[in-house]
């Protein structure tokens, strides 16, 4: 995450190691906690960056969490897409996910993804404690 006033980095992360590169990137930030019987005070989720690999098939959620020295990405979850099998050859330079979109909504974000067998797969992934 790079500050906008600073130009500085603030927040990094490798979300799959070393070795692999991000394929698509996703930020969410829309995302509300549903109204909850007897509460008069409305929390907030912690925004949520979204990445999928070229080649780990899987799509990596991270809280975005504030800290004393700056900005903390820490893993929320992991959403498993389906891998190829060895009659699916997926060409090298073609990434496992090719799109991401995210939506936030009451308790959740969505999801979208196009995954490398031209399929889109939508996913509700929940949005976890509140910031404090």
């Amino acid at each position: 995450l790079v500050s906008t006033r600073s130009q500085e980095i603030v927040a990094q992360r490798h979300a799959f190691g070393e070795g692999e590169a991000v394929s698509c990137v996703a930020i969410c930030s829309d995302a509300t906690y549903g109204p909850r019987p007897g509460e008069t005070q409305q929390h907030r989720p912690h925004k949520k960056v979204v990445a999928a690999g070229r080649m780990t098939p899987r799509i990596h959620v991270f809280d975005v969490r504030k800290h004393a020295y700056g900005m903390l990405l820490e893993p929320a979850c992991a959403i498993h897409v389906p891998e190829p099998s060895q009659e699916d050859a997926v060409p090298a330079d073609r990434p496992l996910v090719e799109q991401l979109h995210v939506r936030g909504t009451d308790d959740g974000i969505w999801v979208a993804a196009l995954i490398w067998d031209r399929t889109i797969r939508v996913y509700l992934v929940p949005l976890g404690p509140p910031e404090s």
